[in-house]
């Protein structure tokens, strides 16, 4: 078993604590890092599993512009940006909708409904797993919020265009099992944050966020009057 398959099998029976749940896999090949995920998947999904591919999902052209806008697979795909995209982009000074071609309207992929038909109809406690290389543009809200609330658990890996070839060890890398550390890793935290009086946030361009009371970094309070950003 390959680094990533290992990881995807930890995902759905150490993070998702799988039994007998059914299991949705949904996923495009619109990108390299997708490919290489879905087929990790693929691998090693339980059998009965439901495997669909999205074949050439439209993406909309959502306000953040592109992270890696040099990427021919996200520049051959069908960028849709709708009215409210459009007007919000305008508004808050963005012009990607400008330099990138894109269809300004409304668009429905035949694909959608049955997918969406297939999704919310999987029963409570299944799984559903999203490999997207931008965004499956299948409701209005996120589609994960609407599986939520029917009890259907998500996984979602997206935006896995704009990662970068020299990036895909590293998002490997970091889909690896680590659940135990980290629970130790917050308890050592959780101690020392509770006996500090203060709390600096450093980052690698030299700034600091201070917060004053610690229990207010843990929402105890309520109260970040006292953080202060240098």
């Amino acid at each position: 078993m390959t680094p990533l398959q290992q990881a995807c099998s930890d995902i759905i029976h150490k993070n998702l604590d799988y039994t007998n749940e059914q299991i949705y896999f949904l996923y495009d090949t619109e990108s390299p890092l997708a490919v290489l995920l879905s087929d990790a998947y693929k691998a090693i999904l339980p059998k009965g599993a439901i495997v669909r591919e999205f074949k050439k999902p439209p993406q909309p052209l959502y306000r953040g512009g592109f992270l890696n806008p040099e990427n021919p697979h996200i520049a051959e795909q069908t960028r849709v940006i709708t009215s409210h995209n459009l007007a919000e982009n305008i508004r808050v000074g963005l012009d990607h909708h400008e330099v990138i071609k894109t269809t300004t309207a409304e668009e429905t992929d035949p694909q959608i409904e049955s997918i969406k038909t297939e999704l919310l109809s999987l029963p409570k406690g299944s799984i559903a797993i999203l490999v997207q290389s931008a965004n499956f543009r299948l409701s209005t809200f996120r589609i994960r919020l609407e599986l939520f609330n029917i009890g259907v658990h998500v996984v979602e890996h997206n935006h896995l265009a704009y990662i970068k070839k020299e990036e895909f060890d590293t998002f490997i890398d970091c889909l690896q099992y680590r659940t135990p550390e980290y629970v130790r890793s917050l308890e050592v935290f959780t101690k020392l944050f509770a006996e500090a009086k203060e709390t600096k946030l450093l980052s690698t361009d030299g700034s600091e966020l201070i917060f004053g009371k610690v229990d207010r970094v843990l929402g105890n309070t309520g109260d970040y009057s006292q953080a202060e950003h240098k």
